[in-house]
């Protein structure tokens, strides 16, 4: 995955600014998306897709270990939504399905942990 500053060099290279204002840009253009999230609740990037505030529901978390519920307020969440060229450009991406009894997934040393300790304990 590409980090900002990495985005920006590949930017600069490209495009034959500096370094030092293609991320003034990239700042400026990230505010500006934060700003009409903020102000409009949604914000359409070209080529991209859409950002979108929507309101998760309320909820009941349970504490495992004592059973004590708690009540988590509803809150907003962002969305995205992506546009079709970035649905077609994901559409072609190869990629290999693992199964469940794939090697990779097996876990390589026994988990440690709170549950287990307990459970190690019990018997």
């Amino acid at each position: 995955m590409l980090t900002k500053s990495e985005i920006c060099k590949i930017i600069a290279e490209c495009t034959g600014v500096s370094p030092k204002l293609v991320k003034a840009c990239f700042q400026v253009y990230s505010d500006l998306v934060k700003k009409e999230i903020k102000s409009q609740g949604q914000v359409r990037l070209p080529e991209l897709g859409t950002f979108r505030v929507t309101i998760g529901r309320e909820r009941i978390s349970v504490n495992p270990i004592t059973g004590a519920q708690t009540r988590i307020p509803p809150k907003p969440k962002v969305k995205f939504r992506a546009a079709k060229p970035l649905k077609e450009v994901t559409a072609t991406i190869k990629w290999k399905y693992v199964s469940e009894d794939d090697e990779l997934l097996q876990p390589k040393r026994k988990a440690t942990g709170f549950f287990n300790n307990r459970q190690n304990d019990e018997e």
